[in-house]
C-alpha cells in the first residue's frame, strides 16, 4: 500500500483559520481540545492541526473532497519551490557573469579613455606639424617671389660665388 502523502500548514493559526474559511469556503468551529493542537469541525469535515509538529489531519464524510485538491495544491508548491530554488541558482550564477562583464567593460571605458587621450595629443602633434609645414611652404614660396624679382644679373653673381 502507497504511503499517503502527509499534509502540513507552516503558517500561524490565525493564517489557518483564514485559509480555510477563505479558500475552502467551509464554517464550522475551532476549538483548542488541549496543548498545542487546534481543532475544526463543521459537521461534514474536521481539520486537526498541532502547532508544533505542523501536521494537517482531515478526517470527515467530505475528506476526500478537500484532502485530494489539498494535496495537489501541495504537490504543486513544491514543484514551485523546486522552480524558484532553480531560479535563485541561475541569478547566482548570472551575478558572478554580470560581475564579470561589468568589470570587463570597466576595462574597456578606461582602455578607450586611454585611447582617446592619445587621440587628442595625436591631434595636437597634427596640428603643430600642419603649422609648421604651412610656415615652411610659405617662407619658400616668398623666397622664391623675392627671387624672381631679382634681376638675372644679380641671381648669376650670387651663384658664380
Amino acid at each position: 500500500m502507497a504511503e499517503e502523502l502527509q499534509l502540513a500548514w507552516m503558517g500561524d493559526f490565525d493564517s489557518l483559520k483564514q485559509f480555510v474559511s477563505e479558500k475552502l469556503n467551509l464554517n464550522g468551529e475551532w476549538v483548542s481540545p488541549g496543548g498545542d493542537k487546534k481543532l475544526f469541525n463543521d459537521g461534514y469535515i474536521s481539520i486537526s492541526w498541532r502547532k508544533n509538529k505542523k501536521a494537517l489531519l482531515i478526517d470527515g464524510d467530505d475528506r476526500e473532497k478537500f484532502k485530494t485538491p489539498l494535496s495537489e495544491l501541495s504537490t504543486g508548491v513544491e514543484g514551485i519551490k523546486l522552480d524558484v530554488t532553480i531560479a535563485e541558482r541561475e541569478i547566482e550564477v548570472n551575478k558572478s557573469a554580470i560581475s564579470k562583464v561589468e568589470s570587463n567593460l570597466h576595462e574597456i571605458n578606461s582602455g578607450y579613455e586611454d585611447l582617446r587621450l592619445q587621440f587628442d595629443e595625436y591631434k595636437k602633434i597634427t596640428e603643430v606639424l600642419i603649422q609648421r609645414d604651412r610656415f615652411q611652404h610659405s617662407t619658400t614660396f616668398e623666397y622664391s617671389n623675392v627671387i624672381d624679382k631679382v634681376k638675372p644679373s644679380e641671381t648669376k653673381r650670387y651663384q658664380d660665388e
